[in-house]
């Protein structure tokens, strides 16, 4: 991708994003399914980060990913959601670029969590069928810092 290369501020329904995937914070115990949590922000925020990988590369993204893991997490791979599937859920994506991450966007549900409080039966449904809906992509090498697991489109 070329420095003068810029990225529409506009997501489109058809783009795809990225969420990176942590284990065991993000993934069932078998390993098979996105958890909700995948998609929860962080407390005092509305907002979780994906990136718009078709501005990006699975190399790339997953640098980043091991550069943000933390000491109780291991990072496991990638979940893939539309962007269409987030907005029929009522949520949005909003483009917002970083000096990290040039292809950084924001998935926004509309509501801020308090810490110690549960989230409302709404939000806790549209976090569920988000995880329904992403694809699980499992790093067959975690170490390494190239993806070389499944194609991600």
């Amino acid at each position: 991708m070329s420095q003068n290369f810029k990225i529409p501020e506009k997501i489109s329904d058809n783009e795809k994003l990225l969420r990176v995937i942590f284990h065991p914070i993000f993934v069932t115990k078998d390993g098979e399914k996105v958890k909700a949590k995948a998609f929860r922000s962080p407390h005092s925020k509305d907002e979780v980060s994906v990136t718009r990988i078709h501005y990006s590369t699975p190399d790339i993204c997953k640098k980043q990913a091991l550069t943000m893991r933390r000491a109780k997490d291991t990072y496991f791979g990638f979940a893939i959601i539309n962007t269409i599937e987030v907005r029929e859920l009522e949520a949005n994506v909003i483009y917002s670029p970083s000096k990290k991450n040039i292809a950084h966007a924001d998935i926004k549900i509309g509501y801020v969590s308090e810490k110690g409080q549960p989230l409302p039966a709404r939000y806790n449904f549209m976090l569920g069928q988000m995880a329904k809906k992403a694809r699980l992509y499992k790093d067959p090498n975690p170490n390494l810092t190239e993806w070389n697991g499944e194609e991600l489109f």
